[in-house]
C-alpha cells in the first residue's frame, strides 16, 4: 500500500513546512545581502568592524540553535519553531522602527546587538524543521524532499533584486518591514501545524505508527475482500502444482541442510 494516505491531516506537513520555507528565503533574500550595505552607509562601520559582526553571528547561531532544540524536548518542535520565528520578526520590525523613528536611527550599540539576535533566531529551528520532515515524509521520496531546497535558495536569490531597488529608492527601513511582513506570513503558515505535530517526539513517532497500521489495513482492505472471489474462482486448481512440486524430506535433505551456515544476524529484530 504505498498509494495509500495518512488518515489525518499529517499528509500536509511537509508542504506546509516548504511554503513556508519558501516565503521566508523570499523575505530574507530582500534584506539579508544588504546588511552589511546598511552598517557601511546608515551605521558608518569600517568594513573591519562589519566583518566581525560576520565573525560573532555563527557563534551566535550554535549558541541559539542549541538551547532551541534542548527547550523543544520539553516546549515542543514546532512551538518553538514559531516561538523564534516571531522574536526574530519582532526584531527586525523593531529595527525598522528604530530607523524611521528614532533617535538611535543607525546607532552601532543598537542595531548590531538587535541584528545578531534576529539572525540567530531566525535560524536556530531549522534542525527542528527538517526533523519534522525527516519524520513525515517516507524514506522513498526524502531526497526529492531535499532537493525543493535549491527553489528556496533561487527564489532567495531573486528577491535580493527587488530588495536592492526598494533599498536604493525608499531606504533600508521599507525594505526591514516588507521582510518581516512577509517573514511574519511565513510564521503563521507554521502555526497551523500546531495541532498537527505532538509536543513530545516520541508522541509524534507513535502517531505515525498509529496512522501507518490504519492506512495499510484501509488498503488492505479491499484486497482482503478479494480474496474469496478468486479462491472460488480457482476452485483449488492452482494448488495442485504447488502441492505436486513439494518433496518428502529425506535423510540426504536433512543431512544437507544442517551442513548449511546459520543465517547472519541482521537489525530489524
Amino acid at each position: 500500500g504505498s498509494g495509500c494516505l495518512p488518515v489525518d491531516g499529517s499528509g500536509r506537513i511537509p508542504y506546509v513546512l516548504f511554503a513556508s520555507s519558501l516565503f521566508t528565503a523570499l523575505g530574507s533574500g530582500m534584506t539579508v545581502k544588504f546588511f552589511p550595505l546598511y552598517f557601511r552607509s546608515d551605521c558608518n562601520l569600517s568594513p573591519e568592524h562589519v566583518q566581525l559582526i560576520y565573525v560573532a553571528v555563527p557563534f551566535a547561531m550554535v549558541a541559539c540553535s542549541a538551547l532551541v532544540q534542548r527547550a523543544s524536548i520539553t516546549l515542543g518542535r514546532v512551538q518553538m519553531i514559531v516561538l523564534c520565528r516571531a522574536l526574530g520578526v519582532s526584531l527586525l520590525l523593531l529595527m525598522a522602527i528604530l530607523q524611521l523613528h528614532s533617535q538611535y536611527k543607525g546607532t552601532p550599540s543598537i542595531m548590531v546587538p538587535i541584528y545578531i539576535a534576529r539572525t540567530a533566531l531566525m535560524n536556530s529551528g531549522y534542525p527542528l524543521e527538517e526533523s519534522i520532515l525527516m519524520d513525515y515524509v517516507p524514506k522513498s521520496s526524502r531526497a526529492r524532499w531535499k532537493s525543493l531546497e535549491s527553489v528556496s535558495q533561487f527564489g532567495w536569490c531573486g528577491s535580493a533584486a527587488i530588495g536592492g531597488w526598494l533599498g536604493d529608492r525608499y531606504g533600508y527601513s521599507y525594505t526591514f518591514l516588507l521582510t518581516a511582513a512577509i517573514q511574519g506570513s511565513a510564521t503563521l503558515l507554521v502555526a497551523t501545524l500546531l495541532p498537527l505535530v505532538p509536543r513530545r517526539e516520541a508522541d509524534g513517532a507513535a502517531q505515525l505508527r498509529a496512522e501507518q497500521g490504519e492506512a495499510t489495513a484501509v488498503c488492505e482492505e479491499g484486497g482482503l475482500a478479494a480474496e474469496p472471489a478468486a479462491a472460488e474462482a480457482n476452485d483449488g486448481t492452482e494448488a495442485q502444482p504447488a502441492a505436486a512440486r513439494r518433496t518428502k524430506p529425506t535423510r540426504r535433505n536433512l543431512s544437507a541442510a544442517l551442513q548449511q551456515p546459520p543465517p547472519a544476524p541482521t537489525d530489524d529484530r
